[in-house]
This record gives C-alpha cells, sequence and structure tokens, in this order.
C-alpha cells in the first residue's frame, strides 16, 4: 500500500520486496477496493477465500494451520512463516506429552510399551519415557497394522464421530460420554474384556 502510495510501479515493488511482477499484479488485482490497495480489506477478503484451502508455502498470502490455531501470513511477513510454525509445533509436542502422561498417570496397571505413528506432536515423547519408564517404538510410514489397536479405536471414534465432523462443537460431557462408551466396549485383543475392566481389574455388568 505504502509503495503504491509513493507511485512506484509494481515492477519496482516486486523488486524491492523480491517477488515477481506476477505475484504483486495478482494481489493487488484480487484485493483493490473502490480505487485502491487496503491491506485491511485485503486480509479479510483473504481469509474468507482460504477458509477451506490448505496451507500454502508459494508466493503470496496464505494461513498456517494447526490443530486449532489459523494464523495468517502476508506477503511481507513470509519469510518468518517456518519460525512461526516452529513455535506452535513446539507447544503442541509439549501439550501431546503432557496429557499423555496425564493419562498413564490414570492407569495403575502395568505400562509397559507405547507405539506412535511419525507426526511431530510426538517429538518430546523422551518426556513420556521419563516419567513412566515405557518403552516407546515408531511405525514404519504408511504401516499402520503396526499401530492396530489405534487404527481399530479410530474407526470407531469415526462410528461417533465421522470425518470432517467439527469436534469443536462438542460439549465436555459428550466427549466424557463418547470415550466411556469406547471404554465400555468388549474388544477382541483383550479376550472379550473391556479397556475399563483391564484397567480397573474389575468386571463390569454390560447391558446391551
Amino acid at each position: 500500500m505504502a509503495f503504491l502510495q509513493t507511485g512506484r510501479s509494481q515492477t519496482g515493488i516486486a523488486g524491492t520486496l523480491n517477488r515477481s511482477k506476477n505475484t504483486i499484479s495478482r494481489k493487488i488485482r484480487r484485493n483493490f477496493f473502490e480505487g485502491k490497495y487496503e491491506p485491511c480489506d485485503a486480509q479479510v477478503t483473504v481469509t474468507a477465500r482460504r477458509k477451506n484451502e490448505r496451507t500454502r508455502i508459494g508466493d503470496g498470502e496464505g494461513e498456517i494451520v494447526y490443530g486449532q490455531n489459523v494464523f495468517l501470513v502476508t506477503l511481507v511477513e513470509r519469510t518468518s512463516r517456518f519460525t512461526l510454525c516452529t513455535r506452535t509445533q513446539t507447544k503442541c509436542k509439549d501439550e501431546v506429552a503432557s496429557v499423555i502422561n496425564g493419562l498413564f498417570d490414570t492407569i495403575t496397571g502395568r505400562k509397559e510399551t507405547l507405539t506412535l505413528d511419525n507426526g511431530r506432536e510426538f517429538a518430546a515423547h523422551a518426556k513420556i519415557n521419563k516419567r513412566h519408564s515405557i518403552d516407546i517404538f515408531f511405525a514404519k510410514p504408511y504401516a499402520s497394522w503396526q499401530r492396530g489397536t489405534n487404527e481399530n479405536t479410530n474407526g470407531r471414534l469415526r462410528r461417533l464421530w465421522p470425518k470432517k465432523f467439527d469436534v469443536a462443537t462438542l460439549s465436555q460431557e459428550e466427549i466424557d460420554n463418547g470415550v466411556l462408551l469406547l471404554n465400555l466396549t468388549p474388544r477382541k485383543v483383550l479376550k472379550g474384556l473391556t479397556p475399563l475392566e483391564v484397567i480397573t481389574g474389575k468386571r463390569v455388568a454390560l447391558i446391551t
């Protein structure tokens, strides 16, 4: 906006920002309001336009989406987007490790192994190993059978909340009820027992 107001050409703007002329031209053309380029209105338009798109790493403005957090990235800020993403991932992996540790704290039975996929959210796995002395393994890429229980549980979760379901609309009570239902479902791998029975060591009368 500042360059345009001083009469700078699109070619000059592109050279200063180290971007192609086509990128600058496209940005101005898409976000021109009432005869001028206004960055605030442009950002609102960008957000609406890309609400359902995946993250783009090319030239121009975009979003970094990580969990429930959405970070808007403008053209000038593009060079710092990876730094921002790294900060978010660091926070995420620490939170994931904390949640897993909290869950294991509630289990009184044996806790020997944990198999994870290769997502960056599990980068802080050493904190889990240190706290609970659990041997942690990572499945090979595209080898979902190495995490059989995980995949089976995902399938059960989809029966409750299908893909693309907005879990943010669920209340804590609804989530707790869903978890309880899963833990009261007999599993073949547990020889017909439910996860709750295995964890507590007590039999539960199931009503169908």
